[in-house]
């Protein structure tokens, strides 16, 4: 499978040709490892995505990806669709905008979405693999990266991901600060088990006491 995909940086800067080298380089790895995170968040780790650069235009540059994965993730691979990609993307900006670089207030899991509240009591309705990205650690650097730290520079007004017929999604200069870690304290992909011991006899052993224990369908801990 392969997906086209392009980001591109407007403003005064960018028009006159002054977007430095070596910015442009760092924002260039930033968006491809954002790009592919996002992938792995969606097909799983197994998953072997390449980027590769196709082109550069005036304050964009055009990267295409390959998808590989072995094992049980191959079926999945195969049978996915480049459109799929392109949503979690769009849908992971959607969420650290309506975060605005805060916590979430509130993530209720319903099936296999999750409806995410804000510190003013909005919420969103995202998909698993895009609320994966936003709060996975390197999500949160790369978009930092290409977002927040390439905005910030002078004459660089905003920033947009597109695909070769439309734009997916866009983000201000005013919108920049919110592109920062937002992951909640708590694990939302961890679970967490209960289990009632019985004590059943204390052992003598170097002259301290241990204790065997078992749960109730007799296995000793």
């Amino acid at each position: 499978m392969q997906a086209r995909i392009s980001l591109k940086y407007n403003g005064p800067a960018v028009d006159s040709g002054r977007m430095d080298a070596y910015e442009a380089a760092a924002n260039m790895v930033a968006f491809s490892d954002f790009v592919v995170q996002a992938a792995k968040s969606l097909y799983g780790e197994s998953s072997q995505v390449r980027a590769d650069v196709a082109g550069f235009g005036r304050g964009s540059f055009i990267t295409d990806l390959f998808f590989e994965a072995a094992g049980p993730m191959a079926t999945l691979v195969a049978s996915g669709t480049a459109k799929e990609l392109l949503e979690i993307v769009g849908e992971s900006i959607s969420l650290w905008k309506h975060l605005k670089g805060t916590p979430p207030a509130a993530v209720d899991r319903i099936g296999d979405e999750f409806h995410v509240t804000n510190r003013d009591g909005n919420v969103i309705q995202i998909s698993h693999s895009s609320v994966s990205l936003v709060f996975s650690e390197k999500g949160a650097a790369s978009a930092s990266r290409f977002v927040r730290d390439a905005l910030s520079r002078e004459g660089v007004d905003s920033v947009s991901i597109n695909e070769p017929d439309r734009e997916i999604c866009s983000v201000s200069r005013s919108e920049a600060g919110f592109f920062v870690p937002v992951a909640p304290e708590t694990s939302l992909f961890e679970h967490t088990f209960e289990m009632a011991l019985m004590i059943e006899a204390p052992v003598f052993k170097d002259a301290r006491i241990q204790f065997r224990s078992a749960t109730p369908n007799g296995c000793l801990v």
